[in-house]
């Protein structure tokens, strides 16, 4: 996942983003840490949005980027809160406060 979001272009993640961010709940429940691939997502995207000379709306459409990680990351606790250690629980929830 980390390489798909260093080598694929900003549009593509917009585009995709859904599909990304529901491959990586479900790769979590494999035991894999994804508060750094969220981290490298988010602040690509907010780079992006900043740096962009595109109009990040017309990009984004209807998209509601926030309410798209945060869904994630509900379903992520919803679906593994019972055994999701709490320090790996707490730097999801602190990094995509932060970032966001």
């Amino acid at each position: 996942m980390d390489c798909i979001i260093q080598a694929f272009p900003d549009e593509y993640h917009i585009a995709t983003l859904e599909k990304i961010l529901e491959t990586c709940s479900q790769i979590m429940a494999n035991g894999v840490d994804i508060k750094t691939i969220f981290i490298r997502l988010m602040d690509r995207l907010a780079d992006f949005a900043t740096n962009s000379e595109e109009d990040i709306q017309s990009l984004c459409g209807d998209l509601e980027l926030y309410t798209m990680f945060k869904k994630s990351i509900d379903t992520i606790i919803e679906t593994q809160g019972a055994t999701l250690e709490l320090a790996k629980f707490l730097d999801l929830q602190v990094t995509f406060k932060i970032r966001i």
